[in-house]
């Protein structure tokens, strides 16, 4: 909720840092609780009627259709644990892809798991802004032509996989399985009775205190 904090100068305008926090945010189980939450006092109610004013991006943005920006698909998939959890595998293992080198087996296994993953869904269809911290355009490329045989200027129809191989097929299955089993760690942690909506409200209300205190 950083992100957020101008909202206590610019009260009628959603600055693009605070949409793309609220966006990953009521992108969670969590975060869709805390948007419903009742206040128990004015500095919450408060807190809540600032972020009003976003409500509408943040609404257009988290429907299914809506096609974002790769930074907010990443913080969507960022902020639930088993997408994260396939992306941080996928950025392990394909980063021969990444460089142009090759899509190993490894690599297309974790493209596979990532795609699986419901909160990834709007990877697949993000906008490359150039505000990326990777090569948005380039990496897209390379996984089009090295991991799905798809050359630049193809129509995208073909679903052919044409994988270089690297003797790791033994080692990708082995992977996959750690990806997994590490997922379902992260599953059986999710269904702890959740008071976290409670304590991301406490935070943001101390966030907007100390943020008043220092103004």
């Amino acid at each position: 909720m950083i992100g957020c904090s101008a909202l206590q100068i610019h009260k009628n305008h959603c600055p693009e840092e605070c949409q793309h926090a609220l966006i990953a945010l009521t992108s969670t189980n969590e975060g869709k609780e805390l948007m419903k939450c009742e206040c128990g006092d004015d500095l919450c109610r408060e807190t809540k009627a600032r972020v009003e004013v976003c409500r509408p991006q943040v609404i257009r943005a988290t429907r299914a259709e809506t096609v974002v920006n790769c930074e907010v698909a990443q913080w969507i998939c960022m902020a639930d644990t088993l997408c994260s959890t396939a992306l941080r595998y996928y950025n392990i293992f394909c980063r021969s892809m990444f460089t142009g080198r090759k899509c190993s087996l490894r690599c297309k296994n974790s493209i596979n798991i990532l795609r699986r993953q419901e909160k990834a869904a709007k990877l697949n269809s993000c906008v490359c802004t150039g505000r990326e911290d990777y090569d948005c355009p380039t990496i897209r490329s390379n996984m089009e032509q090295l991991c799905f045989n798809k050359s630049k200027h193809s129509s995208a129809t073909s679903k052919t996989i044409t994988l270089e191989s690297d003797n790791d097929g033994q080692s990708a299955d082995n992977e996959t399985n750690d990806m997994e089993k590490e997922s379902a760690g992260f599953a059986q942690m999710s269904t702890i009775p959740l008071s976290l909506a409670t304590l991301l409200i406490q935070t943001t209300v101390l966030l907007i205190r100390y943020l008043e205190l220092i103004s």
